[in-house]
């Protein structure tokens, strides 16, 4: 916790599932259980955490067609194993972090997408087992647009081969900022720039370019 707060940039990737605090400590007991016998002020700022302050991957869950993981054969679908894989499938840095546990000290891990006797694909998501390790990794990162202005000027300067116009400002200027929003249109734009990087001097789309257009405009995931 000490972590987070001498870190922003860990306080807004360090996500946690709502299931977190049911789950089975290193111990054999739930961690709310373990976390209950804690200090009064530790407790309470753990608790906090877990319970009411988050952030919370299920509040800001990444769509995925067929959305169904596995991990070593278990459901992991609703935990953050499964998260940080669509974050690796959408092309961002999602990585886990596996405290206390001696059978997740190893990386990557294998996080299956789909059934696993049919899986659609094994997506390897990096895993760290030491918090100042996660913490140096959050603190060079860039950070997340936390409103419109800055996402406007991340996607303008990510993104060379599209044109963001002026009138982008002054539309979302007035709207609510959703995180979950941002994450999804940096993502499209992310496919649209590589498309448009994609296109010879004829207009023609590569091979490339092509499969790409129709797998996010035409497909599953359009």
């Amino acid at each position: 916790m000490a972590a987070k707060r001498s870190s922003k940039n860990l306080s807004l990737r360090l996500y946690c599932s709502c299931l977190t605090a049911e789950t089975q400590a290193i111990d054999g007991e739930r961690l709310l259980v373990s976390v209950s016998k804690l200090p009064r002020d530790e407790k309470a700022v753990i608790l906090n955490w877990l319970g009411k302050s988050g952030p919370f991957l299920d509040d800001d869950r990444t769509d995925s067609y067929d959305d169904l993981y596995h991990l070593n054969g278990e459901d992991v679908t609703n935990l953050g194993a499964a998260e940080a894989a669509r974050q690796c499938q959408k092309h961002n840095d999602g990585r886990l972090l596996s405290l206390n546990n001696e059978a997740f000290k190893n990386t990557p891990l294998e996080v299956v997408h789909g059934l696993i006797e049919e899986p659609l694909e094994s997506v390897l998501v990096r895993n760290s087992w030491s918090l100042e390790e996660v913490k140096e990794w959050a603190d060079g990162a860039d950070p997340e647009p936390t409103n419109w202005v800055e996402l406007l000027d991340v996607s303008r300067r990510r993104y060379g081969h599209l044109l963001i116009g002026d009138h982008c400002d002054e539309v979302l200027g007035g709207q609510t900022f959703y995180p979950v929003v941002s994450r999804r249109v940096l993502e499209l734009l992310r496919v649209l720039n590589t498309i448009s990087g994609s296109v010879d001097k004829n207009g023609k789309l590569s091979a490339s370019g092509e499969e790409l257009k129709e797998t996010h405009f035409v497909g599953k995931k359009a």
